[in-house]
């Protein structure tokens, strides 16, 4: 009698084990389900964020012309074309004397102004050195930095994609904002054209 209820106490734990084990291997089919996208690929924990800067209208559209004119720099730079470069940084710089001051929220007002100084002289500086265009690149990743302040400040109408060249600075590597996903290195040029990934996309 005692070896009968041993055995099937026995072939009790056998069963609930299996079961448990049964249950764990559908949890883990579930876990590796959720972390997989539509395309049957593993989530990435470190894929490209998305920031979004909610400016309205009015904002965005104070940032339009300092977008264009740092996106026609930065077309230039690609090209090696140093000359087209001083004068959209020209351009640049004229879009901090030109912006409507008083279409510039109250709250806003102070930080616009100290990044706009800093447009104003990496623009100038880019601009005053038609023969350096390694110094024109130089001062186009500080501006750079400004332009994502900016469009942190006031938002973009239009998405944009903040890039990073890990060989530019000697290695400390290098922003740059672009129109488009495709990577067009602004510090190289057609030296290491495709140097570089996106970081971030801007909404």
């Amino acid at each position: 009698m005692k070896n009968l209820i041993f055995g099937l106490a026995t072939i009790l734990l056998i069963a609930l084990v299996a079961c448990n084990n049964n249950k764990e291997k559908k949890d883990l089919k579930m876990t590796d389900m959720m972390e997989m996208n539509h395309d049957n690929k593993p989530l990435d924990s470190d894929s490209i964020d998305n920031k979004s800067f909610h400016g309205n209208s009015q904002t965005k559209e104070l940032s339009q012309p300092f977008i264009e004119n740092y996106l026609n720099l930065k077309d230039a730079l690609v090209s090696d074309d140093a000359s087209s470069a001083a004068i959209a940084a020209k351009l640049l710089l004229a879009s901090t004397s030109n912006i409507d001051m008083k279409a510039i929220p109250s709250e806003r007002h102070e930080r616009y102004m100290e990044i706009a100084k800093l447009i104003a002289e990496n623009s100038n500086h880019i601009a005053k050195n038609v023969e350096n265009i390694s110094h024109q690149r130089e001062y186009f990743e500080l501006l750079s930095q400004n332009i994502n302040e900016l469009i942190m400040l006031f938002g973009s109408s239009q998405t944009l994609y903040k890039d990073f060249c890990p060989m530019f600075n000697e290695g400390k590597g290098g922003v740059w904002i672009s129109q488009s996903k495709e990577i067009k290195n602004p510090f190289y040029g057609k030296e290491m054209l495709t140097c570089g990934e996106v970081k971030e996309i801007i909404r």
